[in-house]
Parts: C-alpha cells; structure tokens; sequence
C-alpha cells in the first residue's frame, strides 16, 4: 500500500451516549470498546487509493460523537471528528455495513478521485476491526458532506437524487 494510506483508524466512541441495542452494528460488541482499531483492507484495487486530504489522516483517533443513521438489517452510520493535528477536526463519517456494499462503495468513490474535496466527499478508505468474538467489522472513512437526508434516498425524486 502506498504510504499515504493509512494502515488503520483509531475510533474512540467514549463521548457517544446512548448506544442502544436495536443497533446492526454496536460499538459496544466491537474489539477494544470504546477504543477500537480497524486496519486498512488491502484488497485488489482500494491499495492504490490515495485521496487527497489522507496525508493528514494516519495515526489521528476518530472522535464518534452521533449516531446518524441505523437499518436495523444493513447499516449502521455514524459522524465524528478526525483529530488532523493538535488544533484541526476533520468532520467525518463512518459507515458500517456488509462488505461486499462497502467495497463496491469505495470503488466508486475511487472512479471521482479526482472530485474528492470538491464536488464529493473525500473517501478515506475501507477498513476491517472485529467485535470480540472475533468476527470482521467493515467500515469506510468519508468526509462529513452537506447534511442528513429526512427520508430514505430510494423515496426521493428521480431528479432530486
């Protein structure tokens, strides 16, 4: 993997309150809670991923500080604060999911590299923790972008989406 990718994220979601047990992927089940690492998957073409805002993303924690979205059968969604250096947060997403959509996810954030920052959120890449029995946990790193939808993505207008 290039040296601008990082190897893995540290997130921290000892500020988030509440986590409830409706939730598809619960932090507190994850390995390390509420401190947990999850390393850079290096499957087939995400190795050579290298956004542009990454070079200040290796070794910084995540901060988790909301829940923003839960399917109780598919994805679990959270925003906090990457920390990029002593002064600067980086709002940013974290989104659970099977791996097989998170893959096909960061492929397509892979294809607007050269939009990253501008005109789509920054993709930080797709990366793999496990809860404590052991079983893989996928997540991908985006940059928190414009605000919440009030209704699933698949019920808006054609023209809207």
């Amino acid at each position: 993997m290039p040296d601008t990718i990082p190897r893995a994220i540290l997130c921290d979601f000892s500020k988030l309150e509440n986590i409830g047990s409706e939730l598809r992927y619960r932090p507190i089940s994850f390995e390390g809670y509420p401190t947990c690492t999850f390393e850079a998957n290096n499957r087939g073409h995400l190795a050579d991923i290298t956004p542009s805002q990454i070079s200040n993303f290796p070794n910084h924690p995540i901060y988790i500080t909301n829940l923003l979205h839960n399917d109780e059968n598919h994805s679990t969604i959270f925003e906090g604060n990457l920390m990029a250096n002593d002064r600067e947060e980086v709002p940013v997403i974290v989104k659970f999911a099977p791996e097989e959509d998170l893959v096909s996810e960061a492929a397509v954030y892979e294809e607007f590299l050269p939009l990253q920052g501008r005109l789509v959120p920054s993709f930080f890449g797709l990366y793999i923790g496990r809860d404590t029995e052991r079983v893989k946990i996928h997540c991908i790193v985006l940059q928190r972008w414009g605000s919440s939808l009030q209704q699933r993505f698949e019920s808006l207008k054609v023209s809207e989406q």
